[in-house]
């Protein structure tokens, strides 16, 4: 039990591990990895059963809770990263766009060193364990099921909506790129839908907030 016991004090650290692009943006005492799950798995539970739409909802638990453990060890990551060189001489006005794609050999090689990093942390558990937890994050970045497409949108969704929360808040958040993300990456009618109220929900000419 002392490996489960050690596994589950080292997964406690996301609990404090700030979320690095709202660094990288100034925000003072930003939201942590864990709060944007906790969030992400509410939205993935509530939205498609207000919505009628069928998901297996244990899978899309299990996929979310596993996409973000890579982070504990190789670190938490923006897509903004490869334009920076220092954090301490970041110039902010590279998050007024969204930054240009990736070129193939990069992501390849992140991914390989995202998965080398995830089967370190995870060397210690059992077998079954080891291999469902590594097959939810690899099913989570391949988004080759209905689930993992759902949970790889919902997370650009659930970010939306902190940025915003942020920009409302007066913290130094430009919520215009990542709108134009989500509208480039999702097509889910039920998230898509969840886009429309969230407009107007913020933007909408007679709502006062």
């Amino acid at each position: 039990m002392n490996d489960l016991i050690k596994f589950f004090e080292e997964i406690g650290r996301l609990k404090q591990t700030s979320r690095r692009g709202w660094l990288l943006r100034k925000v003072e005492s930003p939201e942590s990895i864990a709060d944007h799950n906790f969030r992400l798995i509410l939205i993935g539970w509530i939205l498609p059963k207000i919505k009628k739409y069928r998901i297996n909802f244990g899978k899309l638990t299990k996929m979310i809770l596993a996409h973000d453990l890579y982070r504990l060890y190789y670190g938490d990551d923006t897509p903004y990263d490869f334009m920076i060189k220092k954090d301490d001489q970041v110039d902010t006005k590279i998050f007024e766009k969204w930054p240009p794609r990736e070129r193939p050999e990069r992501i390849e090689k992140a991914f390989e060193e995202k998965r080398r990093k995830l089967k370190d942390f995870l060397a210690d558990l059992p077998t079954d364990v080891r291999k469902e937890v590594l097959n939810m994050w690899e099913e989570f970045e391949f988004g080759g099921s209905n689930e993992a497409k759902f949970a790889r949108q919902l997370d650009r969704l659930e970010t939306l909506l902190q940025a915003i929360q942020y920009e409302r808040e007066g913290k130094e958040v430009n919520s215009y790129p990542f709108w134009r993300e989500v509208k480039e990456t999702v097509d889910h009618p039920i998230l898509l839908e969840f886009m429309e109220e969230i407009d107007k929900y913020y933007y909408s000419p007679s709502k006062k907030k």
